[in-house]
């Protein structure tokens, strides 16, 4: 398994968002600052989905986080994101460790939750930021 000391998220684990999981990442986490990686991000069911897509063009913008406590902020993330042994597969998400780029330019590995589903029928969010669609979405 490979290790990383980082969490990339991009949709209701955001500060400011409605997950429910945001206050675990103040007390297992470290907020470190905003970033982004090449991919396209989908709405869902009222959250968002994210696929790694290095050659898409379009960026996912998220927050990135330092893990102080990985294996039990893991253990209830996973739940979460319906990826824990406990989910029939295949599961919606899959925990994966990507290469993301900070506002300053750097790459850092960090560990992010791709969707795994089919995307027929989901709606792109061009913009690759949940937080401004949400917004958006709100205003209409």
């Amino acid at each position: 398994m490979t290790v990383t000391e980082h969490l990339f998220v991009y949709g209701t684990l955001c500060r400011g968002a409605s997950g429910a999981l945001h206050p675990l990442l103040s007390t297992d986490t470290e907020y470190c600052c905003e970033a982004s990686l090449p991919g396209k991000l989908y709405e869902i069911d009222g959250y968002p989905g994210a696929v790694n897509s290095p050659s898409a063009g379009t960026t996912i913008q998220g927050e990135l986080y330092r893990l102080h406590h990985p294996q039990r902020l893991f253990q209830r993330l996973d739940a979460y994101e319906e990826c824990s042994a406990h989910f029939t597969q295949p599961h919606e998400y899959r925990r994966s460790v990507e290469t993301v780029t900070t506002n300053d330019g750097d790459a850092i590995k960090a560990w992010m939750y791709i969707y795994n589903h089919a995307l027929a029928g989901r709606r792109l969010i061009p913009s690759g930021d949940y937080r401004r669609f949400k917004q958006q979405d709100k205003q209409t």
